[in-house]
């Protein structure tokens, strides 16, 4: 596989997450299964007949919500599947790109792994498990996959400062900072709206849901600037033969440097 390939694994994450889970949105709503995000005409409860949808509590544009019914749970079900995968992989890839790097930063990078495969896993709960049948453990899984996905992102914010891999850092640490500052107050709002009562600040929430999920992908989807840098020799740090393949190389150049004086 070409360096180029690699590239391709963070865009491939975003277009499949982003634009799969938009789509579901979409056909939620022209299915008239939820209201849209730019609604606010909501009521307490539809006693009329009507042509057109009353949005009430259950119609509020929540992501999980938007994958309920057929047939947008069955692109749901294959986006959250498939885009959790690719990000189990990017997160692999990401932390054996460090440790290469240098691994001092070996232990930083391992929490940031161990906090992306939860997240990871929060998705794949979150697709499989469907709200009305499985509600705890659905919202277990999304609480996993937003929680875990933010701690994630703040230290690979961190790593940017501390690792330099592409060159560009200087770029990339100051975007990352405030992508990360985005994704922080758009899962603080959207947990404090989502515990009110009131229909407008439920639809408020439901945006922040979105919000987050959208700018989340948006951070991932700038590692493109470090895979673009990254071998397939690299993947040899996950299990130590690259740091022994180094020190093997050090001690090979002093003895010939020994017994050229």
């Amino acid at each position: 596989m070409t360096v180029q390939c690699w590239v391709l694994l963070p865009f491939l994450l975003f277009v499949v997450s982003v634009g799969g889970i938009w789509t579901v949105y979409a056909i939620a709503v022209a299915n008239n299964h939820v209201c849209s995000l730019n609604s606010w005409a909501y009521n307490n409860s539809c006693t009329t007949n009507t042509s057109t949808l009353c949005c009430t509590m259950m119609n509020i544009p929540y992501v999980s919500t938007c994958g309920i019914n057929f047939p947008e749970s069955a692109v749901f079900m294959a986006t959250l599947n498939i885009g959790s995968a690719i990000y189990l992989v990017v997160c692999i890839f990401r932390h054996a790109h460090v440790l290469d790097t240098k691994p001092s930063e070996s232990m930083l990078s391992t929490i940031g792994l161990v906090f992306g495969c939860m997240s990871s896993a929060g998705g794949f709960l979150v697709g499989n498990c469907n709200p009305r049948t499985l509600m705890i453990i659905h919202y277990l899984g999304a609480a996993l996959s937003f929680a875990f996905g933010l701690i994630y992102i703040i230290i690979q914010t961190l790593l940017t400062y501390r690792v330099s891999v592409t060159g560009y850092e200087v770029y990339l640490a100051p975007l990352r900072v405030i992508l990360t500052a985005v994704q922080i107050m758009a899962s603080l709002c959207y947990t404090i709206l989502f515990a009110q009562i009131g229909l407008h600040l439920q639809q408020l929430s439901a945006v922040f849901e979105w919000l987050q999920c959208t700018n989340m992908h948006v951070f991932l989807v700038t590692l493109i600037f470090d895979f673009h840098c990254f071998r397939s020799s690299m993947l040899q740090s996950l299990t130590g033969k690259r740091d022994e393949e180094k020190a093997l190389i050090i001690s090979k150049d002093t003895a010939s440097e020994m017994y050229s004086k």
